[in-house]
């Protein structure tokens, strides 16, 4: 079974929920699902521009769930760097925000639907037939926004990831994460696919944890696991561990490389 297949089984639970869109239940996502169907057919290749708001979130579980392949590019890269990789990969389908969509010029598009505050666009390239079914993402490499270099993941990788991750966290539907990286972190992509399997909800916000913003948002909107790398780790640190906590968190998760000693002591004792 792909990802995402078994989310019509949560209905009105809360699937995502940001400052901007409010609740988005799994129903809800449902609905949003179907119209990005009605517009893009199984097996093309989508370019998603990700910020981490709602409407790019949806594109991506669409994709997965709609059986086509998405290319994900942080909305830092640079509009040279964007044309490149459209002209190497001559994708199908443009999911971007409304604003980048009205200032970027380079490659001609039409709008077929909006979603919150992004646009689906058809390109003139032809729908792909030759890619492989097994592909379903492309992620860009550590550090390399701009560069032709993805690394391609397929339906089983997302699959195995995800399900070995929800049984040795005992991720279910009464959690909730928070964004505090880009979509195209893999780390990040990682816990959306396995919040959003599992039935939970993720809390989508787009400021970063240095930002008092973040931790108001935090705060308010009982997240219960809370992840980062170890830079983002050492901002918690420095922010004192005992003034993140509040009583609906269970659960702090890392990746990214290893955390220090000293760093790892102070969280173990602080978890204690």
């Amino acid at each position: 079974m792909s990802l995402f297949k078994s989310i019509e089984n949560y209905n009105d639970n809360i699937a995502l929920i940001s400052n901007s869109t409010g609740p988005i239940t799994y129903n809800n996502l449902i609905e949003k699902i179907n119209i990005i169907k009605k517009n893009i057919p199984e097996r093309s290749l989508i370019f998603l521009i990700a910020q981490n708001t709602v409407a790019p979130l949806i594109g991506y579980i669409s994709s997965i769930k709609n059986n086509c392949v998405i290319m994900l590019v942080d909305i830092k890269t640079n509009d040279a760097d964007v044309t490149n990789l459209i002209n190497k990969y001559e994708p199908s389908f443009l999911i971007a925000p409304n604003d980048w969509i009205k200032n970027y010029k380079e490659i001609k598009f039409k709008l077929l639907e909006n979603i919150y505050d992004y646009s689906i666009c058809r390109t003139l390239f032809k729908v792909s037939i030759n890619i492989h079914d097994d592909l379903c993402v492309l992620l860009p490499t550590s550090g390399s926004m701009g560069s032709p270099k993805f690394v391609r993941l397929s339906k089983e990788n997302l699959k195995a990831n995800a399900d070995s991750i929800i049984k040795y966290l005992e991720i279910n539907s009464k959690e909730r994460a928070i964004t505090n990286m880009p979509y195209s972190y893999s780390y990040m992509l990682s816990i959306i696919n396995t919040f959003i399997e599992a039935g939970g909800s993720i809390f989508v916000s787009n400021h970063s944890v240095a930002q008092k913003e973040f931790w108001n948002e935090f705060r308010e909107n009982n997240i219960s696991s809370l992840s980062g790398v170890p830079y983002i780790y050492e901002i918690f640190i420095k922010l004192g561990l005992k003034n993140i906590y509040i009583p609906s968190l269970k659960m702090l998760t890392q990746a990214g490389g290893k955390l220090n000693q000293k760093s790892t002591e102070k969280i173990i004792d602080f978890c204690n």
